[in-house]
């Protein structure tokens, strides 16, 4: 057994392999947030340690949040498309719980002063923590019980002046706790004030930030136990509402809100075909048939995506991958949601997905009169490049190509 993984929630990018005997091959970025051009080359370089490739794989993981929004995205539909393309099964990671098996490499591998605690306490305890801003961290307190963890404080999003005073009322006066994530960099100080400087173990850097072979670790035991889903189950755990979630909950939010966080796209499922049909036949005055669009759903040579706004199906794209170019079919957004910003997040999703299997370009045709959607691809770096004269048959409108060079430095 072989298990593929990607970790991409963090502010770099890595990719392991683990075998059924516990033995890992890691591939590691050294710059921070190049998770799209480098994930492929990454998962690559770690099969071939491996001397395996990627037909050997048994399952294929991915640490699914807290964490980066975007990272979050691209380290779940990379999983998720690896999953569909070969047929094998999905492990979804909790980013805190790989975090925590991070800490207990820590412990394992640093020196024996850290081990015993040094001229500190011994550490009985594993503190994860991710930086979500504005005295907020995404975290969960673990118990050490020999290899075991247990989650004593589960994972959530939390305010840290009230959640390290729990922390210490979980631990004994003779215990200290090990901290591990950005979270300490971003709050070691009220750390240092509200534990005591006896009481808490800063874990070195090269083990307090995300890495796969830690979901990979993790990955291996949760399929020994059977933990496992297909492709359309591997879901992100973004873990907190979004600023308009909140903003909608207590009465501020504006009707013309264009807040990214609240829009969620994903892989369309067969599921989702009904509300795809419906807004294309709104959207389109030649719509394609459902028979069409449930075959591009299922094809792997074919990428269609669902936007949401919050909960509620507000958009779709299509596109077909070939030769190593992507040729966009259609996009659309329901029209009670248009101007928010969601086609350019289907689109800027689409071109990562592209990216990520090392395609070249995406092309598009689009009515000369759609002023909207032309400015639209050209601040996404489309150039024009010609015109399809009586393109559109409905009307016999020209349609203006348009082209994208997908460069691993944009």
């Amino acid at each position: 057994m072989h298990i593929l993984t990607y970790e991409t929630t963090g502010s770099k990018g890595s990719a392991a392999v683990i075998s059924s005997d516990g033995t890992i091959a890691l591939s590691a970025s050294s710059s921070k947030m190049d998770h799209l051009k480098d994930i492929s080359t990454l998962a690559s370089e770690a099969l071939e340690k491996k001397k395996l490739s990627i037909h050997d794989i048994s399952y294929v993981a991915a640490a699914i949040g807290p964490g980066s929004f975007t990272g979050i995205r691209i380290g779940v539909t990379t999983a998720r498309t690896v999953a569909q393309m070969m047929n094998i099964p999905c492990i979804p990671v909790q980013t805190l719980r790989a975090m925590a098996r991070m800490g207990q490499f820590c412990l394992d591998s640093c020196s024996d002063e850290l081990k015993t605690g040094g001229s500190q306490l011994p550490p009985k305890w594993i503190l994860t923590i991710i930086n979500a801003r504005r005295r907020q961290a995404y975290g969960a307190l673990w118990r050490i019980d020999g290899s075991r963890l247990e989650e004593v404080m589960p994972q959530k999003q939390y305010i840290i002046d009230e959640m390290l005073p729990q922390v210490l009322d979980h631990m004994k006066e003779n215990e200290s706790v090990l901290v591990t994530g950005d979270g300490f960099d971003a709050y070691g100080d009220t750390v240092s004030e509200v534990l005591g400087n006896n009481r808490f173990i800063a874990a070195p850097e090269e083990f307090r930030y995300q890495r796969a072979d830690a979901v990979a670790s993790v990955a291996l035991e949760m399929a020994q136990n059977g933990e496992f889903t297909d492709y359309s189950h591997m879901l992100p755990d973004y873990m907190r509402k979004s600023e308009a979630e909140m903003r909608l909950e207590n009465g501020t939010l504006s009707k013309r809100i264009t807040s990214p966080d609240n829009i969620d796209v994903r892989r369309a499922l067969p599921a989702d075909l009904d509300k795809i049909m419906k807004l294309e036949k709104i959207a389109f005055p030649d719509p394609w048939s459902r028979q069409a669009m449930a075959k591009d759903i299922d094809s792997p040579d074919a990428v269609v995506l669902t936007a949401t706004w919050g909960t509620v199906f507000a958009g779709y794209l299509d596109m077909w991958r070939v030769a190593g170019e992507g040729q966009l079919n259609n996009i659309a957004v329901m029209p009670e949601y248009r101007g928010r910003g969601i086609g350019q997040r289907l689109m800027k999703e689409a071109l990562a997905i592209l990216k990520g299997y090392g395609d070249s370009e995406m092309n598009l045709e689009v009515r000369k009169s759609n002023r909207a959607a032309r400015s639209m691809y050209t601040k996404l770096g489309f150039s024009e490049l010609g015109i399809r004269p009586g393109y559109y048959e409905n009307n016999g409108e020209d349609g203006v190509i348009m082209k994208k060079e997908l460069k691993s430095d944009d």
